[in-house]
């Protein structure tokens, strides 16, 4: 193999020296120098490069001739970063310096250039010493021979290419290569030794955390099963609260309603007991005077008998039917007198008997209206319809009941205020009373919530009612203090079933179909 290798070199020298023959005619020595200069560099690696990225060449010592070669060589150098010469003198800094070359006239000084320049490729211009040595050019009977030291530059940080030591290192160098290479090849057999031995514990203890991981999984996927059973539980808590939350803050309102309401048929009936007592009072003083009359009339009539004693005494010589005729005329005027009384006390009475009894029936109209809408209240509007609906039952007919519910009254209430939320209560209370048939009942039974019973009503009859009902209030404005606005309602319907016990049950399963038509978007009628 280094016999081949050097063949190789001796014909690139010779190709090198026909080159050379054919461009100038002459080939010289210091041309070989530096074609193995060059050659020095493209097979050695940790070469130090310069700060503009190039290799700077040092001459220790005069070589203009190499110099002058140089330049002519560079040109069709294949390198791939330029290469500078420059001249050493006692200013040169050492850390410049790629490569240096010492020519002959200093080969003596080789041990101090080394301590120099400690991280420098050295090249001398001649065999030295070979602890001195690194890459040495020796000219011999016309022909130039690189020789080189691998371990002083292993020791500078340089690596030689297996060709390049091929060609010129020795016997040494070779099997030290290769020495270094068996314990390469040493090291990384008992490291893939070691690396598989780590291989086969990795795999087993691969394969238990494998059989934990599926253990792992397999309770995972049961946690995760039952996770989502308890989310669908969770949601289905959550859901029914909100509805205990809505229904109590509904009851919530219809309890304030009903206070406000209730505080003012309070007021009111206050204000009818008050007229009542006085009344009362006037009624008494009239008894009173009615009484002092006939008290002043008895008087009178026992001065008037006294009085005719006296007459019929000095009038003996009055014939009887004079005195007759006298008393007679007495007690007439007396009966016209009585009488009078007693229909003026009559008349008094059947007034305050007439008040009385507008009264009453104004106490029984608050008892069992919605002061508000003058719509039955939830408890009259109850007690009719289950009166109604035994009625119907014995008439073997049946009835339809609407549960009506303003959508996002809330709304309303927060953006306008509570009295714009009054004017759109009353506004559509008013349009339910307009759609009423004879028979109907309708009630307001919440906030905003409303009831409407259709005795002897078909389904269908029904529907076209409540959808008429949903358009009219869809379409229409409600306005109030230069405010505008436009309301919808959803209808939850239903009819008597045979299998419903009481009216209870029908209304319950209308207030469900509106809790569907709430649910499913609003503005809807929905039957169940």
């Amino acid at each position: 193999m280094p016999i081949l290798v050097r063949f190789l070199l001796l014909l690139s020298f010779i190709y090198f020296s026909v080159s050379a023959k054919e461009t100038n005619n002459v080939i010289t020595i210091e041309d070989g120098k530096v074609h193995y200069i060059l050659q020095t560099f493209k097979h050695l690696t940790g070469l130090r490069e310069n700060r503009d990225d190039h290799y700077v060449l040092g001459i220790y010592g005069k070589a203009q001739d190499l110099i002058s070669s140089f330049h002519k060589k560079v040109s069709t150098s294949t390198l791939s970063k330029k290469i500078i010469i420059e001249t050493i003198d006692e200013q040169t800094p050492p850390e410049r310096l790629t490569a240096i070359f010492v020519t002959k006239k200093h080969i003596d000084s080789i041990e101090v250039i080394n301590k120099r320049f400690p991280q420098s490729l050295i090249i001398t211009d001649g065999q030295v010493d070979r602890e001195q040595q690194m890459v040495s050019l020796v000219v011999n009977k016309g022909q130039v021979t690189l020789k080189i030291n691998r371990e002083n530059l292993l020791i500078r940080g340089f690596k030689v290419s297996n060709s390049l030591l091929d060609f010129a290192g020795n016997r040494e160098d070779l099997s030290s290569k290769l020495l270094d290479q068996e314990n390469y090849l040493r090291t990384l057999f008992l490291n893939s030794q070691e690396q598989e031995k780590k291989l086969v514990k990795l795999n087993h203890q691969h394969h238990l955390s494998n059989n934990k991981l599926n253990k792992i999984k397999l309770e995972l996927n049961d946690k995760i099963i039952q996770l989502q059973k308890n989310e669908g539980l969770l949601l289905q808590e959550h859901s029914q609260l909100k509805v205990l939350q809505q229904q109590k803050k509904n009851d919530q309102e219809l309890i304030n309603s009903n206070k406000i309401s209730i505080s003012k048929q309070k007021q009111l009936i206050t204000t009818k007991q008050q007229y009542l007592e006085k009344q009362k009072d006037e009624l008494l003083n009239l008894n009173e005077n009615v009484i002092s009359n006939q008290i002043l009339l008895k008087q009178q009539l026992e001065e008037i008998t006294k009085k005719n004693d006296v007459i019929t005494a000095k009038e003996k010589t009055i014939t009887s039917q004079k005195l007759l005729l006298y008393i007679i005329g007495t007690f007439t005027l007396v009966a016209i007198i009585l009488i009078y009384f007693v229909f003026y006390l009559y008349k008094t009475r059947k007034r305050a008997n007439k008040n009385l009894i507008a009264l009453n029936d104004q106490l029984y109209e608050l008892a069992i209206t919605d002061g508000m809408t003058q719509l039955f209240n939830r408890r009259h509007f109850i007690e009719s319809a289950q009166v109604q609906e035994k009625q119907l039952k014995r008439n073997k007919s049946s009835y339809i009941v609407l549960m009506i519910d303003i959508d996002h009254f809330k709304n309303v209430n927060d953006s306008y205020g509570h009295a714009m939320g009054d004017a759109a209560i009353i506004y559509i209370a008013d349009i339910l009373k307009e759609n009423l048939r004879e028979y109907d009942i309708a009630g307001r039974i919440g906030g905003e919530e409303f009831v409407m019973m259709l005795p002897e009503c078909k389904l269908d009859v029904a529907i076209k009612i409540a959808e008429r009902l949903r358009k009219r209030i869809a379409d229409s404005e409600i306005i109030f203090q230069n405010n505008t606005i436009n309301l919808t309602i959803s209808i939850g319907l239903t009819s008597l079933n045979i299998k419903d016990k009481d009216f209870d049950q029908v209304l319950q399963r209308a207030d469900d179909a509106l809790y569907q038509a709430k649910e499913s978007g609003r503005n809807k009628v929905v039957v169940l």
